[in-house]
């Protein structure tokens, strides 16, 4: 049975750069310099050191499906209220983000007060509950991981009124100048595209980095629109599946390499290629008969419990397990966060 509206590659991948930035943050906690697995030709292996990348495939993916919404919306003629429109969008992504958001900022604020015993410690974090901690007005949360979650609802409050009104200016002008002139702004001044709550002039760097990175995403709806209306024979799909096979290789390959962070542009964009490529249904890979693989759909089901649940473990583990080696730790970190992530989507 297909599951109308998923992609199955899509799903997958949301399920592989979930774990990867999961994985990440946990060799992040335990290793500051990094964990070289191997050396392959003179070039070290590492353990998840870029697997922060993850993050640019979600922003570009968020962007991608906010342009389809408003390119469906445009169909109907303009928007008569933007700002309930635009209201209603982001109140939607709120609810269903809500019920995996709030049980374990529950669990994260127990386990706060029986460390640490200070209750001020969750009255302080009490506004994250309604994604407010890249505002810098209210800046602590319960986890640290949502600042992705809380810049992207902050930048798709503002995009999408003006994607929405200036659709094809935007997607195709506005949209991607401004996502190569901001991307090439943040990594020239800190190195690479990677951290979020680091002050930039007048905000946060995850904020600017979500204005970029979802109206790159929306720029790939367009450009995935109109290869989608095109004809292709076998060969030009398969250079097409090649290409995103290609593309998505090499960002796995990036975040276990060592090479120097300012080529995280360079991934992102092979993450653009890749996601527009895979959308469009031209590609093999991304086809309609990979729309109805239920377990890849699933794996895409819990990449945001995965998301969500790894401060848990990444909190509990070091207490409990301290005495095993870190390799072991970060295995627990990872095994723990997934089995959560099953109850977690099991019971929403």
């Amino acid at each position: 049975m297909k599951s109308k509206g998923k992609n199955a590659v899509i799903e997958l991948m949301r399920f592989i750069f979930a774990s990867a930035v999961v994985v990440f943050h946990a060799q992040l906690d335990l290793w500051k310099g990094g964990r070289e697995i191997t050396r392959i030709a003179g070039h070290r292996l590492m353990l998840f050191r870029n697997g922060y990348i993850g993050v640019e495939f979600f922003f570009i993916v968020s962007g991608y499906l906010m342009a389809k919404s408003i390119y469906k919306a445009g169909k109907n003629g303009y928007a008569k209220d933007p700002g309930k429109e635009t209201t209603l969008f982001v109140w939607r992504k709120m609810k269903a983000l809500l019920p995996y958001y709030i049980p374990v900022c529950i669990i994260m604020a127990l386990i706060s007060i029986l460390r640490k015993g200070e209750v001020s410690y969750v009255i302080v974090r009490l506004p994250s509950l309604f994604f407010l901690q890249n505002t810098a007005a209210f800046p602590n949360s319960f986890i640290g991981a949502t600042w992705y979650i809380s810049s992207m609802l902050i930048a798709m409050t503002f995009l999408y009124p003006l994607c929405r009104k200036y659709y094809r200016t935007y997607t195709l002008l506005i949209a991607p100048l401004a996502a190569v002139i901001i991307i090439g702004a943040l990594i020239h001044n800190t190195g690479n595209l990677g951290g979020g709550p680091k002050w930039l002039l007048i905000t946060y760097k995850a904020n600017l980095r979500a204005f970029a990175e979802l109206g790159a995403g929306a720029f790939c709806h367009e450009m995935g629109r109109r290869i989608e209306k095109r004809e292709f024979n076998t060969s030009g799909r398969v250079i097409l599946s090649l290409t995103a096979f290609v593309c998505y290789a090499a960002a796995i390959m990036y975040i276990f390499s060592d090479c120097d962070r300012i080529y995280s542009g360079y991934c992102f964009y092979l993450l653009c290629t890749a996601v527009t490529i895979t959308f469009s249904n031209k590609g093999i890979a991304g086809s309609a008969e990979a729309a109805g693989n239920r377990f890849l759909l699933y794996l895409g089901e819990i990449s945001l419990p995965l998301y969500l649940c790894q401060n848990i473990n990444r909190t509990m583990v070091p207490i409990l397990f301290g005495s095993f080696s870190k390799e072991f730790q970060v295995l627990f970190i990872y095994t723990g966060t997934l089995i959560m992530a099953v109850i977690l989507n099991t019971a929403v």
